[in-house]
Order: C-alpha cells, then sequence, then structure tokens
C-alpha cells in the first residue's frame, strides 16, 4: 500500500459519515452502517492491495469503490453492511461481469482488484458459491 493511500480512503468515508453528506453536496444520506462496513473492508483490502479506489456515493444512498484502468472499470459497491456487488466492463469490447460476495471475503476482492489490475481478472465466483452468480456478455447497441 502505498502510504497515505488509506489515510486518504477513511478520511473520504469520515466525510460520507456526515449527516446529510454525500460528497457532492446533494441531500442524500449515506447509511452510516454502510460507512462503518465499507471502512472495516478498505482496512483490510489495502493491506493487500495498493491501488487506491475513488470513493463514490450513489444516489440511492449505497456506497461504491471505483478502479479505472484504461476503458475498463470495476465497482465494488456496498449492497448492505454483509454484501458487496461488483461490476466489471471491458469498455470497448462490451463485455461485463457481475455478481455478489459477502463483505467479510476479503479475499475474494483482492483477486478482483488484483486480476483487473493486471488484466487476468477472474470474476466467477467459487462453484459453491454459484447461486449468487449472475454473469453475461452485454451485446454493443
Amino acid at each position: 500500500m502505498v502510504p497515505g493511500t488509506l489515510k486518504a480512503v477513511l478520511w473520504e468515508l469520515d466525510q460520507l459519515a456526515r449527516p446529510g453528506a454525500n460528497g457532492c453536496g446533494c441531500c442524500a444520506i449515506i447509511n452510516a452502517d454502510i460507512v462503518a462496513a465499507a471502512r472495516v473492508f478498505v482496512r483490510a483490502l489495502l493491506k493487500a492491495v495498493p491501488h487506491r479506489p475513488q470513493v463514490v456515493p450513489t444516489a440511492s444512498g449505497k456506497l461504491q469503490l471505483v478502479w479505472y484502468c484504461g476503458l475498463e472499470t470495476l465497482e465494488l459497491e456496498f449492497e448492505s453492511t454483509q454484501t458487496i456487488y461488483f461490476w466489471k466492463s471491458c469498455g470497448d469490447l462490451g463485455i461485463a461481469d457481475e455478481a455478489t460476495f459477502p463483505a467479510a471475503d476479503v479475499e475474494y476482492a483482492v483477486a478482483l482488484v488484483e486480476g483487473f489490475r493486471n488484466g487476468t481478472c477472474r470474476t466467477a465466483l467459487p462453484e459453491t458459491e454459484a447461486a449468487l452468480t449472475r454473469r453475461w456478455a452485454v451485446q454493443p447497441g
């Protein structure tokens, strides 16, 4: 981890924990429990991954951690304190992968981010969690 990366991301999360704050001056409220869960998750994730995510509040009051690599995007969105939804797009190829996984499974998140950053993203969940997985190729429009 780059020195200061964890501190900076935690600071951004703290700003979102303020009542009525969402990072863009709007009034959507980010659930304080989700911010707390994200803090725990980020502390563990950034011990293993040196790549700083963007912290993005959503219009629906959820929270995303987002990485970009060229035309590709990886988003981890806290659906709840227990569940993270990921979405990965392959830019101009028109391919997208998505799934949900437990917020406690930081090892899986590390594999997603590292795979995304080095171009070998393994997005399929283990066979035992296949019921949680939804994957498809989006056809370019």
